[in-house]
């Protein structure tokens, strides 16, 4: 199935469909490039994910984080553990939610996307929080700094869904700036 994807699709970064990918290129030295995509201007590593693991499997580095060398390597995305990610009925996290609500009353809730981000769609998050049947306080509306879009927000009586326009799946690595405005909004309680 995934060589099907990657032969319609083609090679792209799931987590940010604009971002380039890593090649043996880019792998080493460590070397960012310049992104040329507008929405994101700055220096961009597309092989974080390769220099990470080599920095977590350092000696130094497993020693000052105590990670015992009897456990292997560290990998990211390892198929050694295994996950089941299968749906069945009743589990899912919405009846998390339905308790906040019910015994938080006033707490405040904050889910966010990255609008680039196709392995966690801001539009199945929607969907899934249209699923709790929230009445909508304000319905979509931009949200801007600097007399420029951030990204979209829609706000329920319960919740506030905040997208990041051209941010992929680790907004604060995407796009350092807006999730630092949007997230200070949130906890000052200012206004998106």
């Amino acid at each position: 199935m995934v060589n099907l994807v990657n032969n319609v699709v083609g090679n792209i970064d799931p987590y940010d469909i604009y971002a380039p990918v890593c090649t043996s290129s880019h792998k080493k030295p460590y070397q960012p490039i310049r992104f040329a995509h507008p929405l994101l201007k700055k220096k961009f590593d597309p092989c974080i994910d390769l220099h990470l693991t080599e920095y977590l499997n350092r000696a130094d580095v497993r020693k000052a984080i105590h990670a015992d060398p009897a456990a292997g390597e560290w990998e990211e995305c390892t198929n050694k553990i295994n996950y089941d990610f299968t749906y069945q009925d009743g589990q899912n996290i919405i009846p998390y939610y339905e308790k906040f609500f019910r015994e938080q009353p006033s707490m405040r809730i904050l889910i966010y996307s990255g609008d680039v981000d196709s392995v966690i769609s801001f539009v199945g998050t929607e969907q899934w929080i249209d699923s709790l049947n929230l009445p909508v306080k304000e319905d979509w509306r931009a949200w801007n700094t600097d007399e420029q879009v951030g990204g979209y927000v829609k706000a329920y009586t319960k919740l506030t869904f905040l997208t990041i326009r051209g941010a992929g799946h680790m907004v604060p690595y995407f796009k350092p700036k807006l999730g630092y405005i949007f997230f200070e909004r949130f906890i000052t309680g200012r206004p998106f």
